[in-house]
């Protein structure tokens, strides 16, 4: 990935298939995400995985500590159609 630095990339959503983005913060309308106005979205292929994967900016999360902050916003989503 020439010309990026992954220090450049500043949060990390999902996106459901209605296009609802997800965040630490819950659920958000399409395109919206709060804070995040000016950021340029980037779709994350698995080439971006791998690269962020083996940056030195980025940290592999420990899952399990994840797990506990990440569960309740997913709860509080209604299933997509």
């Amino acid at each position: 990935m020439e010309d990026v630095c992954s220090c450049q990339l500043a949060h990390l959503v999902a996106m459901r298939p209605d296009g609802s983005l997800i965040d630490i913060d819950g659920g958000h309308a399409p395109g919206s995400v709060p804070g995040a106005k000016g950021l340029v979205a980037v779709e994350a292929d698995e080439e971006l995985w791998k690269f962020i994967c083996n940056s030195p900016h980025w940290r592999r999360p420990v899952l399990a500590v994840a797990r506990t902050f990440v569960k309740p916003p997913l709860n509080t989503l209604s299933p997509t159609a």
